[in-house]
């Protein structure tokens, strides 16, 4: 399983293999992701990337080398966009 959190909450969470496609949206934080659903989403094995987005925040983005290999806990600390944070 993949364990992904935000703070703020309420971030859309994203799964794209390495070198292929589209990212695919599976959960909104917090989310616990099934060995099922990171293979539904192009993810079961090798390396891929997760994105974390919330409207408003800075992309966060992070590379996951072994996905299907053990549970994992992803933690995002979200910043601010520089517009919304200059006012």
């Amino acid at each position: 399983t993949m364990t992904v959190n935000s703070v703020p909450e309420k971030a859309k969470v994203l799964v794209r293999p390495v070198g292929a496609g589209e990212a695919t949206e599976v959960g909104v934080t917090p989310v616990v992701l099934s060995t099922a659903q990171l293979k539904s989403a192009g993810a079961e094995s090798g390396p891929v990337i997760v994105e974390v987005r919330k409207e408003n925040f800075k992309i966060e983005k992070v590379l996951v080398t072994e996905s299907g290999a053990v549970d994992m806990k992803l933690n995002f600390a979200l910043q601010l966009e520089d517009s919304v944070a200059n006012g």
